[in-house]
C-alpha cells in the first residue's frame, strides 16, 4: 500500500548475470507489477507473472512495468531462454 500498488506484484530476488533480465536492466528489489500493459492477478502474482512469460517465445519484445525507489517506471526487455539449471 505505501508503494501504492493496487495490483498483484512480484519481487525480484535475483538477477542472474548474462541472462536477459539483467540485460533489461532489471535489479534486485524491483516490484514488477505489470507486463505488457497487463497486470498481476492480485490471488496469485508470482503463477500469473510466470504463465505469461511462459506463454511468450524468446526473443518476444516486452514492456515491463515495476517500481524502483517508490517509482514506477516501463523498461523494454526481449524474452530469453530458460537457463537449464532452474526448476
Amino acid at each position: 500500500k505505501a508503494l501504492k500498488i493496487d495490483s498483484g506484484a512480484v519481487v525480484v530476488k535475483t538477477v542472474l548475470p548474462g541472462e536477459a533480465a539483467e540485460k533489461a536492466g532489471i535489479q534486485p528489489g524491483d516490484i514488477i507489477v505489470g507486463i505488457n500493459k497487463e497486470t498481476l492477478n492480485r490471488q496469485k502474482p508470482l503463477r500469473h507473472f510466470r504463465q505469461i512469460v511462459a506463454d511468450l517465445e524468446p526473443g518476444a519484445a516486452i514492456t515491463l512495468e515495476f517500481v524502483r525507489d517508490e517509482e514506477r517506471r516501463q523498461i523494454a526487455a526481449t524474452v530469453g531462454r530458460r537457463p537449464a539449471n532452474l526448476p
